[in-house]
C-alpha cells in the first residue's frame, strides 16, 4: 500500500513564537513520522513524508500531493498546539477521498476519544506506541478487518460510538526500533531558528522516550504512556555515523527533554562520539541533574548549546509548578555551563497561578542576571488534559476558544493580571527588557565573524522584533 505520513501546515514562527517576522527559519524534520515510515517500509508498503509547514503547503497543497501520488491512506501527526490545522487538513483530505485517515503524536496520545468527537473525518486515532500500532494497522487497512484487537486505538464501532481499545505494552528496548526513515526527508529544507546551530545540514535525534518528572503543566507526567527508556550511547553514536556518512549531516539537535541527566551514560555517550565523529551537538537539560562534571564531559565531546527550562525567578513559583528544581540549582547549572564554554538556550513561564506583575518582573530580573544567550518568554499555557489545565479550570481562569490557538496567546488570567491583554504585555516587556540591554546587544556584536554571522543576527532581531512589539 501507498501511505502518505503528513505533518499538517503550522505557522510556527506565529502561533508557537507569536512573532510577525516572516524568516525561513524554526522547522526541523518531524521524527515520530519518520519512525512510522521506516516501520511502513519494512513492512513491504511505500511511505511518503509531506512536512507541510517546511514546505510553505497549505491544505490545498496537502491533498494535491496525496492525489498526485496515489496514496491509499494518510496519517497526520498532531501536537495539542496544532490540533486544529491537523484536524482542518484531514477535512481537506476527507472532502477529495475517501480513502482511510489515521491520527497520531502527542494530542492523540493524550486525547484519543476527542480527536474522533472533534473531527468527524479522521477514521483512528492512536494513543499507542506508533512502531507496535501500525503493522496491525497496515494489515487492517490492507485486509478491512476488524480494528477490535488492535491495542492503542479509538475508532467509532456500530452507530457510530468511540470505542477505546486497551493500551499494548510499551516498547522496552528502544534500540528495537528501526531509524527514522532519513531518506525521506528533503534537509535542505530545515534551518533552526536563527543562532541556534553552527553547522549545515542539521538534523534532530530523540535518544529516549518519556519523562520521570511530574511538572503540573506538561502532558507527560503521570501518563503511563509515556514510561521513561532509554536508547544506548552504542545505537545513539551509530545513528550519528550514519547521519554523517550518508547524508552530509554536520550538526546534531539532540530533542529530549531530559539529555542530559545521568552521568554513567553520558560518559559511554561522549567516550563513544569522540571515538567515531566530530560535529557540533546540542541538547536539552535540567538545572537539577546537570553537574560540572558531565557539562565539561559534553563540551568536550562536541555540545555547544544547551537548553534549560528555569520556567521562574521564584522558588515559590517552582514549587507550585512541582518543577523539582532550585534556584540555587538555576544559579549553579548556568555557572557551570558556561565555564564549560557552552552557550545557553533558556525559557521562562509568565503569569504563573497565583503570580502578580511584581513576580514577573522578579522573573525577568532574574533571567537577565543568569544572561542566557537566547530566551524565550511564554505566556503559562495550561495544557489540555494537565493538572495545570484542571487547577485553571476550577478557578475559571481558562479564556474559552483559544486551547488549541498557539502557546502565544494568554490562555490562563491570574487574578492580579485582570484580562489576557496585561499578561501579553508583560511577555513583551519580558523580551524588550533582556533582548535590547546595552550589554546583551554589545555582547552579541562581538561575536560577529563575517557577513554569515551578520545575516543571522539581522533575522534573529527580525524574530525577536516581531515578539517584543505589537
Amino acid at each position: 500500500m501507498k501511505i502518505a505520513l503528513i505533518a499538517p501546515p503550522y505557522d510556527l514562527l506565529a502561533k508557537g513564537y507569536g512573532t510577525k517576522a516572516k524568516i525561513k527559519y524554526g522547522h526541523m524534520p518531524p521524527l515520530g513520522i519518520g519512525h512510522i515510515a521506516a516501520v511502513l517500509l519494512k513492512l513491504g508498503h511505500e511511505a511518503k513524508i509531506i512536512d507541510a509547514p517546511a514546505m510553505g503547503y497549505g491544505d490545498a497543497d496537502v491533498v494535491r500531493e496525496v492525489l498526485k501520488w496515489g496514496a491509499d491512506a494518510a496519517g497526520i501527526s498532531a501536537m495539542t498546539a496544532s490540533a486544529d490545522s491537523a484536524y482542518s487538513v484531514a477535512n481537506a483530505i476527507r472532502e477529495a477521498s475517501p480513502m482511510p485517515l489515521i491520527m497520531g503524536g502527542p494530542h492523540s496520545i493524550c486525547f484519543p476519544e476527542k480527536v474522533l468527537t472533534d473531527c468527524p473525518a479522521v477514521d483512528v486515532s492512536v494513543f499507542g506506541e506508533g512502531e507496535t500500532v501500525m503493522p496491525e494497522l497496515a494489515g487492517w487497512l490492507e485486509k478491512k478487518a476488524s480494528l477490535s484487537g488492535v491495542k492503542g486505538v479509538c475508532f467509532r464501532g456500530p452507530g457510530g460510538a468511540v470505542v477505546r481499545n486497551p493500551l499494548g505494552e510499551s516498547i522496552a528496548d528502544l534500540d528495537s526500533i528501526p531509524s527514522p526513515a532519513w531518506h525521506l526527508y528533503d534537509f535542505s529544507l530545515y534551518r533552526s531558528l536563527p543562532g541556534q546551530n553552527r553547522a549545515f545540514p542539521v538534523a534532530p535525534l530523540i535518544t529516549s522516550r518519556g519523562c520521570p518528572y511530574r511538572c503540573t503543566f506538561c502532558f507527560q507526567a503521570g501518563n503511563k504512556a509515556f514510561r521513561y527508556r532509554r536508547h544506548s550511547p552504542e545505537r545513539i553514536i551509530s545513528e550519528i555515523e550514519n547521519l554523517y556518512n550518508n547524508f552530509g549531516i554536520r550538526e546534531v539537535m539532540f530533542w529530549d527533554d531530559t539529555f542530559a541527566m545521568n552521568i554513567d551514560w553520558m560518559e559511554k555517550f561522549c567516550s563513544g562520539l569522540k571515538a567515531k565523529v566530530r560535529l557540533p551537538w546540542s541538547c536539552y537539560g535540567r538545572v537539577n541533574t546537570v553537574s560540572e562534571k558531565m557539562l565539561r564531559l559534553m563540551a568536550d565531546a562536541g555540545c555547544w548549546n544547551i537548553f534549560y527550562g528555569y520556567e521562574s525567578g521564584s522558588q515559590q513559583m517552582l514549587d507550585l509548578i512541582q518543577k523539582g528544581t532550585t534556584i540555587e540549582q538555576c544559579l549553579a547549572a548556568t555557572r557551570w555551563a558556561k565555564e564549560a564554554g557552552m552557550q545557553i538556550r533558556a525559557s521562562f513561564m509568565i503569569a504563573l497561578p497565583g503570580e502578580t506583575p511584581e513576580m514577573a518582573r522578579k522573573t525577568i530580573d532574574f533571567a537577565i542576571k543568569l544572561n542566557p544567550d537566547y530566551v524565550q518568554f511564554l505566556p503559562t499555557y495550561p495544557e489540555y488534559g494537565t493538572v495545570l489545565y484542571e487547577q485553571a479550570l476550577k478557578e475559571g481562569k481558562i479564556t474559552k476558544g483559544l486551547e488549541y490557538k498557539g502557546r502565544t496567546k494568554a490562555t490562563y488570567v491570574p487574578d492580579a493580571y485582570g484580562t489576557p491583554e496585561e499578561v501579553e504585555k508583560m511577555v513583551r516587556y519580558a523580551y524588550r527588557r533582556f533582548y535590547l540591554r546595552f550589554a546583551y546587544v554589545w555582547g552579541r556584536l562581538k561575536t560577529i565573524r563575517g557577513l554569515a554571522d551578520l545575516k543571522v543576527y539581522f533575522d534573529g532581531l527580525k524574530f525577536i522584533l516581531g515578539i517584543a512589539f505589537k
